[in-house]
């Protein structure tokens, strides 16, 4: 939906496809292939902190996939996923919910932040300080990590409200410098 009116659906054409699909067979491109810098901590009885919003779900798919092939040994698995609007652009709404279900237990909790679905906006950042006292633990006192995946500004708001979640940009800092919050942003 137009950002400007939400009662005015808009389509999306993604850049990279819209290009290709106009690109003449047999025409060369330069690519390039980043590797994931997700890994997860070998014990399973660490604290994991997923937040990505659109597209940036997509590692937190493949993480829900481990934690099924490990019987879902692990108990503290945490994903805040946001988007616009669950009726159209919550991606793997099925797949997630199953993950989250007691009868799966891949995700201990599933939390979900629709920006559009009511008149004042809510985001992953919100969603991360309603949860702030849980969350507060887990990094403090059971080592937990956290990954963040989307887009760049999505990053830094999240990055602010962990700030202050946690008590300062300096513990922010060492969970970078440690390898216990990990971004893969763009």
């Amino acid at each position: 939906y137009d950002a400007r009116n939400d009662d005015v659906p808009r389509s999306f054409r993604g850049s990279c496809s819209s290009m290709l699909c106009t690109m003449e067979a047999g025409s060369r491109l330069k690519i390039q292939v980043k590797h994931s810098s997700f890994r997860l901590p070998k014990d399973l009885s660490t604290p994991i902190l997923m937040v990505g919003v659109g597209t940036g779900v997509a590692p937190f798919r493949a993480f829900t996939r481990e934690f099924r092939a490990e019987s879902s040994l692990r108990p503290k698995t945490m994903l805040l996923f946001g988007c616009q609007r669950s009726d159209v652009d919550y991606l793997y709404k099925e797949e997630l919910e199953e993950a989250s279900s007691e009868e799966e237990g891949a995700l201990s909790d599933l939390v979900l932040a629709f920006s559009r679905a009511q008149q004042h906006k809510v985001y992953v950042q919100d969603k991360l300080s309603e949860k702030a006292a849980e969350i507060s633990k887990w990094i403090h006192e059971e080592g937990g990590h956290i990954y963040v995946c989307g887009g760049t500004t999505m990053g830094a708001s999240v990055r602010s409200a962990l700030s202050v979640l946690l008590g300062s940009d300096d513990e922010v800092a060492t969970l970078l410098s440690t390898g216990r919050y990990v971004e893969e942003l763009w």
